[in-house]
């Protein structure tokens, strides 16, 4: 949590918030209903692959807020300095996530077993077939058509995890 510190922002709600988000992600979720909810998948992660994600997910965030090994380069021209003040890829994700936690609707942020995961999954097979019929009329003016994006962006962590065998 300390090497977080200069993602989180400097008032104290962004640090509560940030807090919260650490003790409800620790004791709360769990990744693999989360894994299986985004992906589609059944099974659950033996102890070994899981202790494998763990160690990578450490090793992330550790270059996500870290300074990389080596020599200060030399800075002649624009290029160079721009080369130089780079921001890691880690540290865009860590951020991105930490921004979208801090979005979340309630209803999203506390709900641990993803319910709302269905309905915008049955939300999207009613928009990708070629009738409007009145389920779907009646489900695009609930709340769920507004998770679409919420949506989009779990799945795409899901599957940054699984393609890099992380526990984000």
């Amino acid at each position: 949590m300390y090497k977080l510190r200069f993602m989180v922002g400097d008032s104290q709600s962004q640090q509560n918030d940030f807090c919260n988000l650490l003790r409800r992600k620790f004791s709360r979720q769990d990744f693999d209903t989360r894994r299986n909810k985004l992906l589609g998948l059944s099974e659950k992660l033996p102890e070994d692959v899981f202790t494998e994600r763990l160690a990578n997910t450490y090793a992330f965030v550790f270059n996500a807020t870290c300074e990389p090994d080596g020599a200060i380069p030399s800075i002649r021209f624009y290029e160079d300095l721009k080369a130089a003040m780079e921001v890691r890829s880690e540290t865009n994700v860590l951020r991105t996530i930490l921004m979208m936690e801090r979005e979340y609707p309630p209803l999203i942020k506390y709900d641990h077993t993803y319910e709302w995961v269905d309905s915008v999954k049955q939300f999207y097979t009613l928009a990708m077939g070629d009738i409007l019929n009145k389920e779907y009329n009646k489900l695009a003016s609930t709340k769920t058509a507004h998770f679409i994006g919420y949506y989009q962006y779990e799945k795409t962590l899901a599957q940054l995890n699984e393609s890099l065998t992380l526990c984000l």
